[in-house]
Order: C-alpha cells, then sequence, then structure tokens
C-alpha cells in the first residue's frame, strides 16, 4: 500500500488515473477502512488478490503490473508457510516431508526477487527495488524459520526410523526404550511413534518394578513368576531383570517335573537320596515351588496318616498310590480282600471339594442367561425322564414276573390235583416233619411233626402191644407219598415267595411313580417362580462370578478363597448378604451356593489335617 501510494505522488504522466481505477467488484475504500486492522492478514491477503486481479485487466505496462505476479507468489507463499508453521505435526509426517521442502526452496526463490533486473525508468526502477527487497527480507526471515523447522523435523524422522527399527526387533531393550521416550520430548506428543515408544516404555518400566528384586536374589513364587515372565515375554522386552526370571523360571519347572515323577511312583521305589537331592537343589532357587516341596518333604517322613515306616498289613490307594497302615484307617484284611478299589481319606476329600466346586459352576452357567437356563432344565428333564422310564421298566417286568410266578402255582396246583396229592400246607414256625427212611436210604419229611430227637425215636419203637406194623410196601408207598407232598409244598411256597416279592416292588414301583408325579408338579411350579427372578438370579450370579470364581487379580484371588476357620472369606459374605438384598436367599441355588463354600472351607481344612500326622482330636473335630 505505501508502494502503490508513492507511485501515485510522482510526477509520472502514464496513465495516473488509469492506475488508481478500481477493480469492477471492488469495495469502496470507506466500507474497508477498518477490516485491515479488525481482521489482520486475512483481509491483507485479499486486498493483494484484488490488486492482482485489476492489473490482469490493465492493458497498459506499469511497474505495478510487473510487481503483481510477484506480489501474488509471494503472499501464497506466506500463506503456506504461516500454515506450516502453525501446525508442525503435518511437518513431522513423513508424507508431507517432499511438500514442506519445496515449500523453502520456493521460498528461497523468492528471497533472491530483491537481485532481478531493475526497471528503465528510475522512479519506477526505486520503487520496484523497494518493493522487491522489503517482501525479499520477509521471506528470507520466514525461511529462516522453516530452515529450523526442518532441521527439527529431519532429526525426528531418524529418530522415528531408530524407533522403529528398535520395536520391530523380537526382543527390545528396556535401556534402549527409556533413551527413545527421553528424546521423545522434543518432538510432537501426538505423533503415532511417540505415542507407542511412550507406552511401551511407560508398560516396560512397570513390569520392572513388579519383578524388582529378582537380580539381587529375592525369591518369587512359582505362579507368581511364571505369570510375570509371560508378561515379559507379550512386552517384547529383554533387561537382566527379565534375563534372569526366564532362566529361574525354567529351572524351576524342570525340577517341577522330576519331582513330581517322584511324587507319583510308589513309595517303595522312591530312594531317599534323590529326594533328598532334589530338596537341597530346590533351597538355591529364586523361584520356589512350595506345594511340590512340601510334597516332597512328605515322601522322607513315612508312609500312611500317621508318617511311620512300613510295617504290617499296609494297604495302597488306587487314587493316589499312597501307601496307609490297615490299623490307623480301620481296615482288616479280610476286608480289603472283598473290595475291588480303595480310595483313601485325602483323595475323598479332594473329590468332594471338586464336586462342591463343580456344582457352583453349574448353578453359574444356568443362570448367565435364557439359554443356560434352558439348557439347565433341559438337563434336568432328561434325567428325569431316564429315571421315570427306568421306573416303567422295573413295574412292567415285575408284573410280568408277578403273572409267571402265578401262573407257575396254578400250574403246580392243578399238577396236585392231578395226581391226587393231600392239599399243601405250609410248615409251621420251628415245626419240621419226621425222617423216614426210604428202601434207597433217602430221608423224607412229613409235614406237621416235629423232629424226634434220638431219646423220642427210642421210645417210638416201643410201641404198646396190638399196633399192627406196617408192612414193606406200606412204608414204601407212605413215603413216596410224603415226598411228593414235600416237594409240592416247597415248590408252591417257592413260587408264593417269588409272587410276595415280585408284589413287593410292584407296590415300590408304583409310590416312586406316584412321588415322580409329585416331583414333576414340583418343578413346573418352581420354574415359574424361577422365571419371574431369572434377570435377578443373573445379577446375583453375576457378582458371585465377579467375586469368587474369577477374581480380576490374584490379590483378590487369594482373599475369596475358602476359609478354613468354618467361616466364609469376605467376597463370599459379601455375595450372601447381596442374596438377602435381592431377596433370593429361599432359592434352593442359592442355599446350594452358600452350603458348597461351607464344603469347600471344611475340605481345606481336612487336607491340611491329613497332609501331616493328625491328631485324634482333630480328627473328631472333623
Amino acid at each position: 500500500k505505501g508502494g502503490v501510494d508513492a507511485a501515485e505522488s510522482s510526477a509520472s504522466t502514464r496513465h495516473v488515473n488509469l492506475r488508481r481505477k478500481p477493480p469492477p467488484n471492488a469495495n469502496p475504500p470507506s466500507a474497508r477502512a477498518d477490516t485491515p486492522a479488525e481482521n489482520g492478514g486475512g483481509v491483507l491477503f485479499q486486498l493483494v488478490a484484488d490488486f492482482v486481479k485489476s492489473e490482469k485487466s490493465t492493458r497498459i505496462s506499469t511497474p505495478e503490473g510487473v510487481l503483481a505476479g510477484e506480489l501474488n507468489d509471494v503472499t501464497l507463499w506466506f500463506a503456506r508457510a504461516f500454515k506450516a508453521l502453525a501446525s508442525p505435526s503435518d511437518v513431522y509426517d513423513k508424507k508431507n516431508a517432499g511438500r514442506f521442502d519445496k515449500l523453502i526452496q520456493a521460498g528461497e526463490r523468492l528471497a533472491e526477487l530483491d537481485r532481478a533486473k531493475s526497471l528503465d525508468i528510475d522512479e519506477d526502477a526505486t520503487l520496484v527495488d523497494g518493493l522487491r527487497g522489503a517482501y525479499s527480507r520477509a521471506v528470507d526471515d520466514e525461511v529462516k524459520r522453516l530452515l529450523v523447522l526442518q532441521a527439527r523435523r529431519d532429526k525426528f524422522l531418524r529418530w522415528g526410523e531408530r524407533a522403529d527399527a528398535a520395536m520391530s526387533k523380537d526382543k527390545v531393550p528396556v535401556e534402549t526404550l527409556i533413551e527413545l521416550n527421553a528424546e521423545s520430548g522434543a518432538f510432537p506428543p501426538s505423533s503415532e511413534i511417540v505415542i507407542r515408544v511412550r507406552n511401551k516404555t511407560r508398560d516396560a518400566n512397570a513390569w520392572v518394578r513388579s519383578v524388582q528384586g529378582i537380580t539381587s536374589g529375592k525369591k518369587f513364587p512359582y505362579e507368581t513368576a511364571r505369570i510375570r515372565a509371560n508378561e515379559g515375554d507379550r512386552l517384547n522386552i529383554t533387561c537382566p531383570e527379565y534375563k534372569t526370571l526366564g532362566a529361574a523360571v525354567r529351572a524351576t519347572k524342570r525340577w517341577m517335573t522330576k519331582a513330581k515323577k517322584l511324587c507319583s511312583a510308589s513309595q517303595s521305589k522312591v530312594d531317599a537320596s534323590e529326594v533328598t537331592e532334589l530338596m537341597n537343589e530346590h533351597a538355591a532357587f529364586l523361584v520356589t515351588a512350595d506345594e511340590q516341596f512340601e510334597e516332597l518333604r512328605q515322601l522322607t517322613t513315612g508312609y500312611c496318616l500317621c508318617r511311620q515306616s512300613h510295617d504290617g498289613f499296609m494297604i495302597s490307594c488306587d487314587t493316589c498310590g499312597e501307601w496307609f497302615h490297615g490299623e490307623c484307617i480301620g481296615v482288616t484284611p479280610e476286608q480289603a480282600s472283598k473290595v475291588e478299589k480303595y480310595i483313601c481319606v485325602r483323595c475323598s476329600t479332594l473329590k468332594v471339594y471338586n464336586d462342591s466346586a463343580s456344582v457352583v459352576a453349574t448353578i453359574i452357567q444356568k443362570w448367565s442367561g435364557p439359554k443356560g437356563l434352558t439348557k439347565s432344565r433341559t438337563l434336568l428333564q432328561q434325567r428325569f425322564t431316564r429315571k421315570v422310564r427306568t421306573t416303567e421298566r422295573d413295574l412292567a417286568k415285575a408284573q410280568e414276573e408277578k403273572a409267571k410266578f402265578e401262573q407257575e402255582l396254578r400250574a403246580l396246583q392243578a399238577k396236585a390235583a392231578a395226581r391226587k396229592l393231600p392239599p399243601a400246607a405250609a410248615p409251621s414256625a420251628g415245626v419240621q416233619a419226621p425222617i423216614i427212611s426210604s428202601p434207597a436210604g433217602a430221608k423224607h419229611v412229613a409235614p406237621g411233626h416235629v423232629q424226634s430227637s434220638s431219646a423220642n425215636l427210642s421210645a417210638a419203637h416201643a410201641r404198646p402191644s396190638g399196633f399192627a406194623v406196617p408192612s414193606q410196601p406200606s412204608k414204601m408207598a407212605n413215603a413216596l407219598l410224603l415226598g411228593a407232598q414235600t416237594q409240592q409244598v416247597n415248590a408252591e411256597n417257592a413260587a408264593r415267595e417269588r409272587i410276595s416279592r415280585a408284589s413287593n416292588v410292584i407296590n415300590n414301583k408304583r409310590k416312586l411313580l406316584e412321588n415322580y408325579h409329585g416331583e414333576a408338579t414340583a418343578r413346573k411350579t418352581n420354574e415359574a417362580r424361577e422365571d419371574a427372578i431369572a434377570s435377578t438370579m443373573k445379577r446375583w450370579c453375576d457378582s458371585l462370578r465377579r467375586e469368587v470364581l474369577c477374581p480380576v487379580s490374584k490379590e483378590v484371588a487369594e482373599q475369596s478363597r475358602p476359609l478354613r476357620n468354618g467361616l466364609l472369606s469376605p467376597p463370599m459374605e459379601k455375595v450372601r448378604t447381596l442374596a438377602s438384598t435381592l431377596k433370593v436367599s429361599h432359592m434352593a441355588d442359592v442355599a446350594t451356593v452358600i452350603n458348597s463354600f461351607y464344603v469347600l472351607g471344611w475340605c481345606l481344612r481336612a487336607m491340611d489335617a491329613v497332609k501331616q500326622r493328625p491328631h485324634v482330636g482333630e480328627i473328631r473335630a472333623l
């Protein structure tokens, strides 16, 4: 604007009025007198654009026409330079590197316009040279700022390549991450590579703090160390702590394999020196396997619950292979010979523990949603249907057997009638028939008589005078008759006994079917009640899963474990309180879960007692 005013003040005769003519669509000066001050560079750029447009419409060569194109290039370049300086994050993007370099090169060319050839007319040359010098200096100053930004960008790109190469490796040294993170403070925090480096460095530092002390001899439990080692593998980092922990975990794992092999072998085949050697080796480990060590220690203390030596009759558990003294567990050799399988108290307690945990898991699956509830009911219905069908088959079989036995009884009675045998009567209690010798030496017992002793038989031979002794053929006929009648009695009594047993089975099965019918009706009522509170039970089971079965961390898991003192752990107590709050304590599944909690605690207490030599008082209390 100053240059234009200077040109207008000159005494040039070259159509001054024409140069002053505003463009057709330009606003009057009064309309935008305050606009540049108010709107800043945006209005200035518009003024330049209007000026360039005006000069293009002029057919006369003027100094302003010469400057119009240059001034337009300078204005557009400044707009791009301002944008680059205002948004350095775009400059740091590798995709924009070429464009930014071209911007600097264009600025360097514009900064050399003051060296261009001057005009022939002195007064015009003074005007053009002054303007060119002014914006050349302005462009040069801005180019210096852009060069500083370019140097920072080049440094960032080199840093980014180094960081990307480091993080692309299988294992990134934590020291490298710390160094890259410190250097990233000079670069845009929104850059993707900067965010990746900072996040990985943060996770790596947190991991190093979690295993702090491992290099100086601090011991870690195997499960904790294994989890930390897996976390280090997922982070793809390496450092002295990672190497030490990994080597310690691998050494302990190899040791545990050998220890488990020893513990699973029969105790009669265990070498005590080998067990001692393993125990001494464990003492030097940074990662400890306390549970496995305790099992090894028990191998050195003897057999059975009493932990004494092998002595007398002993029986082996078919599940764990532990040997027990018969006297300690109350089993005699005669009892042992009658059983095919023996399960010790430890394995029995462990089975109760696992069964109780499975019951809780099944209830949670049942209330996980509509599908879980439907599946649970389907399984119950299938078991119930199988039970009913089995009972119905047993009833039908008993009825067939009863009919068969009744038919056999009628056949026996018909056969007796055809042979004209006397009616058979069941002998009274404690009454036996007298023994009559047949010619073949067989003994036949006549019904309705008490068997005589030897003295009574002697007295029977002393018959009174006048008694007629039957002839030999009569004795044989009588013996045959009595024998046939005895067989008839025995056969009919056996048939009646079978009929009685079949009748008892039929009555029992009918009662069972009646109970099943009532059970089915009660189950339908219970299902309707369950449907009404299904959403509430789902909420309760979600809390049960979150608080007890699937805790978020190992620390919370330790708190949720069953207690050995007969009380519920705080998370379990919280779940029981929630059941009261939600008014579902009356539900059978809730009561089953709470009872299972107590059973789990009891099992742990029992296992602790029988792991070592228990006292009689402990066993009685259990």
